[in-house]
């Protein structure tokens, strides 16, 4: 039987995606979540704006006093933020307050990175050594270490997202990029866990994002941003965009054709490619420092992003939650003190 909250996850992911297949390329404007690796207030939000001449960011604010450690971040089923705690711990805040509590990563003590979310609504954090770890929904119990196999040997990845069809794909390179790329399967009813390497030696293959607009993979490492088609067993980049400075560390799409990059000097690189959904033939790019210690935006849609959906994506449901609620959903980082 599928469980409710398998089911309330599944017809998350069913709005998400469809609203943001069906979104008109257009000005832009939000606030976006991040964190700084260096300790200390280092969760924080900014205000950004797009007009499709020119970007803008501002209301950059801290939010309370910070956890023990930050790396990575994604949005709990309940909207509040998960952040990898660059220990043996993450931590569920409270995106207004900055309060937090805590829960570990369970036995063998892995320490939490890079955060995502599986489409069962599952929480899950990179660990770094040891594999991914798991939690659930809400961050309200401590985690599960999960134990990987592959025929590339991959275990220790960097980071896991999801395609439209739940397929999972990771990176695992270690802290700058240059890592590998492939397929991960990821069963929690029988709790097995494999990966399939694809793809070696990614200069990109370090962040990731699922982007529903372009229905690409967005890889983020090293000076490179790079798409990937899910659907042509990743086995070659679609697109590359290179030449930055700096590492970029993980990124966000926004599902209407727009890319925010975090670069670990401090820039916040933002692209615009939704004419053509093209990176190398994209419409607009900025760059802008942002703050000293940049590491990991959270997802500004599809899993992972915050769970007030629109309400005029509510009429979605007739038509996309039902093929999903039967589907069975079949980091190496640097430690940064």
């Amino acid at each position: 039987m599928f469980h409710l909250r398998r089911l309330s996850a599944a017809l998350a992911v069913a709005i998400t995606l469809a609203t943001a297949t069906t979104s008109q390329a257009g000005p832009v404007q939000g606030t976006m979540y991040y964190t700084t690796f260096n300790g200390g207030k280092n969760i924080h939000s900014v205000d950004y704006n797009f007009n499709g001449s020119t970007f803008i960011l501002s209301n950059n604010t801290n939010i309370g006093n910070g956890t023990p450690g930050a790396d990575g971040i994604v949005f709990t089923s309940d909207d509040h933020l998960a952040v990898g705690g660059q220990g043996a711990a993450v931590y569920r805040v409270d995106k207004n307050t900055g309060t937090f509590t805590s829960q570990t990563t369970g036995a063998g003590s892995r320490p939490a990175f890079h955060m995502s979310v599986a489409p069962n609504g599952d929480i899950i954090a990179a660990g770094i050594p040891g594999g991914p770890v798991r939690f659930n929904s809400t961050l309200t119990v401590n985690g599960t270490p999960l134990n990987f196999v592959g025929n590339g040997l991959d275990s220790v990845l960097d980071t896991i997202v999801f395609d439209k069809n739940g397929q999972g794909w990771y990176t695992d390179s270690g802290s700058a990029g240059n890592g590998n790329f492939g397929k991960v399967n990821i069963d929690f009813i029988n709790n097995t866990y494999s990966t399939e390497r694809t793809m070696s030696n990614v200069p990109a293959a370090h962040g990731a994002a699922y982007d529903a607009y372009s229905d690409t993979i967005i890889l983020f490492g090293d000076g490179h941003i790079s798409q990937v088609d899910p659907y042509a067993g990743g086995t070659s980049l679609l697109h590359d965009l290179s030449g930055f400075a700096g590492t970029f560390d993980q990124g966000a799409v926004d599902g209407q054709g727009h890319i925010f990059a975090a670069n670990n000097n401090g820039n916040l690189t933002f692209i615009d490619y939704s004419t053509t959904k093209n990176i190398q033939t994209k419409d607009f790019i900025s760059t802008q420092f942002l703050a000293d210690s940049l590491d990991d935006v959270a997802p500004l849609s599809g899993l992972g992003s915050s769970a007030t959906p629109e309400p005029t994506s509510l009429t979605i449901l007739g038509i996309s939650a039902l093929g999903l609620a039967g589907y069975t959903w079949k980091r190496r980082k640097k430690a940064k003190v």
